[in-house]
């Protein structure tokens, strides 16, 4: 999130520079900044954002065939206090438990059904997001011998560039791969990078939380939140095809 962190500090510089030296076009630059702020507040923004980034899902899902890899990205790690360690965030709590109900569903007819499990620390909170998952995925009853960890990668395309290798012969087992709507059309164009196409099943975005002190303010922030992860995600997939164009991926 850097990047987009950056763009929008040197957006915001920009703007003070225009209304600090540009005096006559201060009515159009503080037009302009509240035009912004109206069309991130309200969500007309964000959701221009990430509904484009949605690929459309096979419902239903094709029949499981007799093996069956599940592949479920990271999305980074937060601190909670009650446990008093680091879990997954609460977009990737999603994850889990769509995971576990993909993987319920094959494993009941498949021969084989294994869940890999990608995610490094580049948050550098000391616990690679896979492991965060992994512990959580054995808590909900998935058994250790079903479960590949690939805890190295710090972004998308490491997610595809080292967990297809895991995957064995490609072509010999059925793919899904489970993430976040928002995330998804990057991580499948990463994943076709490396000749792997799998079947995307996206994860719900997390429920407000119950007792929520900053209920009454949390759609304005939701909405600021999402704007930065839109961003994020089509400077992704642009940065995705400048670098196929130079052959760097």
């Amino acid at each position: 999130m850097l990047l987009v962190e950056t763009l929008f500090v040197l957006l915001v510089v920009g703007w003070y520079v225009v209304f600090r030296w540009l005096p006559a076009w201060r009515w159009l630059t503080v037009s302009a900044g509240a035009v912004c702020i109206v069309a991130v507040l309200s969500g007309w923004l964000p959701s221009h954002l990430l509904e484009r980034l949605r690929v459309a899902e096979i419902r239903p899902l094709p029949p499981c065939a007799s093996s069956v890899s599940i592949v479920v990205l990271g999305g980074g790690t937060r601190f909670d206090d009650d446990l008093n360690q680091y879990v997954p965030q609460r977009d990737s709590e999603t994850k889990e438990l769509t995971a576990r109900a993909l993987y319920e569903r094959c494993k009941s007819v498949s021969a084989s059904c294994t869940l890999y499990l990608s995610g490094g620390d580049p948050q550098k909170h000391g616990i690679p997001e896979a492991e965060a998952f992994h512990r959580d995925m054995l808590a909900l009853g998935i058994p250790e011998r079903d479960m590949r960890v690939e805890g190295k990668s710090l972004n998308t395309y490491q997610n595809a560039k080292f967990t297809t290798p895991m995957l064995g012969a490609l072509g010999s087992t059925q793919v899904y791969l489970v993430t976040t709507p928002y995330h998804m059309r990057r991580a499948l164009a990463m994943f076709g990078r490396f000749g792997v196409d799998p079947i995307a099943v996206e994860s719900p975005l997390s429920p407000p939380r119950a007792h929520d002190l900053l209920r009454p303010i949390r759609p304005l922030l939701e909405n600021v939140r999402f704007t930065v992860i839109g961003t994020h995600e089509w400077l992704g997939l642009l940065q995705l095809k400048v670098y196929s164009a130079l052959g760097w991926y």
